[in-house]
């Protein structure tokens, strides 16, 4: 092993978020990567990009660099070895490698030099762009694994391109960067690549001590999880606050031994959140996939080597003009089977043929949510992009309803499995094994009750439905009418059965529920819809849905409410309803029909206004404004 240190000792004074005025000492191991930085210019270029990549163009309190986000690691790397010294539990100490002691401190700095130095300037943008290009060329994936040193730092090349790791890719950069920018002969090459082997592929060496490596590898960790939730949730929009320095004098993980708890209990909670919250924003993910979508053409252009190189020094986009808007958001479990990049094509596959939607895919792996994103073009709307965008809604409520449906059948019929043997083993006659059987299943049937995914997801279709049709000023939020929160009905008809049907019944109990008038002629309005010919699909909203206007002041924001929504599908072709009812009287039919005209129709994209028509009940005053795309 080349010998991982060097002689000359560097230092580091500089302002920190979270910390202040610090001095940061890099020396051995660190040194040696610090030495990497200064010949390539490194601190100026981290210094000129923000740390969070796009996320700053939506967040502009996001604006932290990425070298304040690598200095802050090392400055608590310092901290925590100089507070916990000698504990045995979170002390860095030193670790012998062949013979020769490294301070801890030191090679934890050393991986967050070496870490960041992979990052391109639009951090995850570009890299997820270069992976896309990997996993669409077997050349290209190719000719990117031969640039990687051999042996077991190869194979997790690998493994990163071929999962679609994204969060790893950046140490593939790194290494690439390493070989391309030291000189030929330069003797730091081969030690800067140990450093790394020893973070991410050593598992059985006699030439380490394994499980110190262990420790020190679980407190880098640990030390990225603090600069994060500190730097980030302190520049950043969220409702949170994380006091750093009572974390790690606090971080003494010997309480696991009796408590079962530790710091990361704190951590990863926030963790969670930010990832909610900041980093899988619906409109970040959006510009994401928009970056990707135009960085696909100069990183296929110059090869995923050259892409690697050119990300790092200006992007592979400059400048980035936004195309994009985000139409609809699917939450579905993290699933093991599919890496994000499959999920995303399986997406798109589903909704091939509606060729101005594209998908974006992230995950939450702490929260165990997986974001599916529907975007669109912002610009040039047609009536029949608007129909594209609601139906691919509609399927998607579809299809996650259908997925928990048979997750929840599953758990049962493993139940069933399980009894069936079991009978089985204990010698019962197979006629009454058969009719236990058969009693089951019919139970099923009526145990898997998906109601609460059904209240849960609708609220989404329906929030993403007026955004699709309201001109871009303009949001929508459903006002509840009951204590138990917002009402809808939804009916799905496959093979000509009715599937889900939770639509009459729910009218009819709020109905009998309802004491107000105005309320009782609203839902009668609702029931009244007859079902077209060839429908597969009827999502309806009960309650008022409140337009706001986001561009006054909040006591004047309020444009309109509409009485109640349903969207319809046949076949293809989608149709929204918004509904106006007027309590029965005098002129209360032509009050309904200005009311749709005069508050609603202008607030309306043009696109969704091309051939709707105003149609209505002279019974009762009650109107509807029907959109047909």
């Amino acid at each position: 092993m080349a010998r991982l240190e060097s002689k000359n000792t560097y230092t580091e004074r500089l302002h920190l978020p979270a910390l202040g005025y610090v001095q940061i000492n890099f020396y051995s191991c660190a040194a040696l990567c610090y030495e990497l930085y200064k010949s390539t210019d490194e601190i100026t270029r981290q210094s000129s990009i923000p740390h969070l990549g796009l996320i700053a163009r939506e967040y502009s309190g996001s604006q932290h660099t990425r070298w304040e986000y690598a200095a802050l690691q090392c400055a608590i790397i310092d901290i925590i070895d100089r507070i916990h010294k000698g504990n045995p539990e979170i002390g860095l100490g030193s670790i012998k490698i062949d013979g020769d002691a490294i301070p801890g401190s030191e090679l934890l700095k050393s991986w967050a030099l070496l870490s960041n130095f992979g990052h391109c300037r639009n951090t995850f943008a570009d890299e997820k762009a270069i992976m896309n290009l990997l996993r669409r060329s077997n050349a290209e994936r190719r000719a990117f694994i031969a640039t990687i040193p051999s042996g077991d730092l190869k194979d997790y090349a690998k493994n990163i391109v071929s999962n679609y790791i994204y969060a790893e890719f950046h140490w593939c950069v790194t290494l690439i960067r390493v070989r391309r920018e030291l000189k030929k002969y330069s003797r730091n090459k081969k030690p800067i690549e140990e450093l790394v082997r020893l973070l991410k592929t050593y598992g059985n060496s006699t030439n380490v001590n394994l499980e110190k490596l262990t420790q020190l590898r679980r407190m880098f960790a640990l030390v990225r999880k603090l600069a994060i939730v500190a730097i980030d949730s302190r520049n950043s929009h969220l409702p949170t606050t994380f006091d750093l320095s009572a974390a790690i004098l606090g971080m003494d993980l010997s309480e696991q031994r009796t408590t079962g708890q530790s710091i990361e209990s704190i951590v990863n909670p926030i963790m969670g959140m930010l990832t909610d919250l900041l980093y899988a924003d619906k409109n970040v993910l959006c510009l994401m996939r928009d970056y990707e979508v135009q960085a696909a053409a100069p990183a296929g252009s110059v090869g995923s080597v050259q892409a690697c190189l050119d990300g790092i020094a200006n992007g592979l986009v400059s400048p980035f003009q936004p195309s994009l808007r985000h139409i609809h958001r699917q939450l579905i479990p993290v699933s093991r089977e599919r890496d994000i990049h499959d999920e995303r094509r399986r997406s798109e596959r589903l909704i091939r043929g509606l060729g101005s939607v594209r998908v974006q895919v992230d995950d939450n792996a702490i929260q165990g949510k997986r974001y599916v994103d529907f975007i669109a073009p912002a610009e040039g709307v047609a009536s029949s992009d608007v129909g594209q965008w609601i139906y691919v809604a509609c399927r998607n409520l579809f299809n996650s309803i259908s997925f928990n449906a048979r997750e929840r059948a599953n758990i049962h019929l493993k139940e069933r499995d399980w009894w069936k043997q079991r009978l089985s083993d204990e010698g019962v006659d197979r006629k009454r094994i058969a009719r236990v059987d058969r009693e089951y299943i019919e139970r099923l049937n009526v145990e898997v009750d998906v109601r609460d995914i059904i209240e849960q997801r609708c609220a989404a279709v329906v929030s993403s439905v007026m955004q699709m049709i309201l001109r871009p000023k303009y949001s929508a939020s459903i006002e509840p009418t009951t204590l138990d929160g917002c009402s809808f009905g939804l009916q799905i008809i496959r093979d000509g059965r009715l599937v889900v049907d939770q639509y009459l019944d729910e009218i009819d109990a709020l109905i009998q529920e309802a004491r107000d008038p105005g309320r009782e002629n609203e839902l009668q309005l609702l029931r009244m819809q007859r079902r077209p010919k060839g429908m597969w699909f009827r999502l309806a909203c009960f309650d008022r849905i409140l337009v706001l206007d986001t561009t006054r002041p909040p006591e004047k924001r309020r444009v309109t409410d509409i009485d109640g929504l349903t969207v319809t599908v046949s076949g293809s072709r989608v149709r929204v309803d918004l509904y106006e009812a007027k309590v029965p009287g005098s002129g209360s039919t032509s009050a309904a029909k200005k009311e749709l005209r005069s508050n609603v129709k202008p607030i309306l994209r043009d696109a969704v206004l091309s051939g709707n028509r105003v149609t209505g009940h002279v019974r009762g005053g009650r109107m509807r404004l029907v959109l047909d795309a």
